[in-house]
């Protein structure tokens, strides 16, 4: 996941497997390209990548669509994570999402989290 390098060469936006959850974040990491402040782009996309590593199980994606899944339920997004491709959800997979959704609340939600401030 390198987003910077390409929005840096010129393209005009991303397309990504967890826009789901993550579309947020790259339109900042868009903003950063754009304002030139490719240092702050860089550690934006470096926390992309974490939160992507953390909700699919790892690099090697151990609990891909399921972990993905379970992040939208503790988003309150979804009801469910099963999927009939049966990945799995590890209790290493589910701890995770659940740290990264307290770490990340702001890029994941972050309309919700102006709301609660604001009320």
């Amino acid at each position: 996941m390198d987003c910077v390098r390409y929005l840096a060469a010129g393209y005009d936006g991303l397309l990504l497997g967890g826009g789901i959850f993550n579309g947020y974040l790259s339109g900042l990491i868009l903003a950063a390209v754009r304002a030139g402040d490719l240092d702050r782009a860089a550690a934006l996309q470096r926390r992309m990548n974490r939160i992507m590593h953390a909700a699919y199980g790892g690099r090697k994606a151990a609990c891909w669509l399921t972990g993905e899944k379970q992040l939208l339920v503790a988003l309150g997004i979804f009801r469910t994570n099963r999927s009939h491709l049966r990945y799995p959800l590890t209790a290493a997979c589910r701890r995770a999402i659940d740290r990264l959704v307290e770490r990340n609340r702001d890029v994941l939600l972050p309309y919700a989290v102006g709301k609660a401030a604001a009320g």
